[in-house]
């Protein structure tokens, strides 16, 4: 309480910081107070971590190929393979293959189920819609968004930090 206390009397003096969006409170009582007394970034530690996750890794690389294939269009898996580049080929059967070491649809699905609604750098994966009809799941690739890094939890809309 100390080190905030005399943070704040100080005026606040801005500091270069991680923005850790929906963490307000932690970053103006906690993190800034350290960085201004000159210690390390706490933020840093969870900056370190998603880098070293290689589920954050794979879901990086699986969406940035999306994204630049596609853009932010609505898909299912039947109609992104129809529109398969290299790239994403090569990095969806990272994330979902069969014994032979080739793409399998079926766990690519299961995988996007796990992974709806997770980021990774600006580029968030989100269920848009499911086509009732055929029954099929529609998926979306959203790039712009900044300074995010975890799990937007559909449900809730709040973001969880990974």
């Amino acid at each position: 309480m100390t080190i905030a206390r005399a943070y704040l009397a100080a005026g606040e003096p801005h500091v270069e910081a991680i923005n850790l969006a929906s963490f307000g409170a932690w970053c103006r009582f906690v993190q800034r107070p350290l960085i201004w007394l000159g210690k390390a970034d706490p933020a840093k530690s969870v900056e370190n971590n998603v880098a070293d996750d290689p589920d954050q890794n794979n879901l990086a690389a699986v969406l940035t190929a999306w994204h630049a294939a596609i853009g932010d269009e609505e898909v299912t898996v039947k109609e992104l393979r129809k529109k398969l580049t290299n790239d994403l080929e090569d990095v969806i059967s990272e994330v979902a293959h069969n014994k032979d070491g080739e793409c399998d649809w079926c766990r690519f699905g299961l995988w996007l189920r796990r992974m709806n609604g997770r980021i990774a750098g600006d580029l968030r994966l989100s269920k848009a819609r499911v086509d009732t009809d055929r029954k099929q799941s529609r998926w979306r690739v959203y790039g712009g968004l900044r300074g995010f890094t975890g799990v937007l939890i559909p449900s809730a809309g709040k973001i969880k930090r990974t």
